[in-house]
């Protein structure tokens, strides 16, 4: 008899934490943020995302991060750039993909994957996804925002990261995974 493949339902609790976390983002990136020039601005909004990977894994931290960018900018009255929007996705699902190293790391070890990740992330997101999206469906030159994006990512990463490992190692984990179990 052929194994047939379970699938994965999310629960009603997972579905609300979704919707939360995607109004929580939407607040920390678009309403509460401080902004920097044009194309950039200083948020929280990330970190959402980022610990919505580490709870919900790679499919609901991409969920959290694309669906609120997409309602952000509609809120905003921007256009919807499909480059940012898969940016904003990344800040979900690479974190998440450590998940199945840090259930076996001590909090020490956690701290370290935790950070390599946010940085691998912010590479990815902010130096290259988010700047190729501005330039790509904007018109801004790369020589124009270049310099602001590289402040960006050296003022935010750092404070992405100790707020994702405080908040990552805090009981609000425990919740979300209480929230998330069937």
């Amino acid at each position: 008899m052929p194994k047939t493949q379970a699938k994965t339902v999310w629960s009603i609790s997972t579905i609300v934490l979704i919707g939360m976390l995607i109004a929580m983002e939407i607040v920390c990136e678009r309403l509460i943020s401080i902004p920097v020039g044009d194309v950039n601005r200083i948020s929280l909004g990330k970190c959402v995302v980022i610990l919505a990977g580490l709870w919900l894994g790679p499919i609901g931290g991409a969920l959290v991060g694309a669906l609120s960018d997409i309602l952000g900018a509609l809120i905003q009255g921007n256009g919807i750039s499909p480059i940012i929007t898969l940016s904003s996705m990344m800040w979900g699902i690479i974190p998440a993909l450590t998940k199945p190293v840090l259930r076996k790391s001590k909090n020490t070890m956690k701290t370290d994957i935790l950070v390599v990740a946010i940085i691998i992330n912010s590479v990815v997101s902010t130096l290259f996804l988010t700047t190729w999206g501005l330039i790509t469906y904007f018109g801004y030159t790369l020589e124009a925002i270049l310099p602001n994006r590289m402040i960006q990512f050296a003022a935010l990463t750092p404070m992405y990261c100790v707020i994702c490992v405080i908040l990552y190692l805090s009981p609000l984990t425990r919740m979300a995974a209480n929230l998330t179990e069937k």
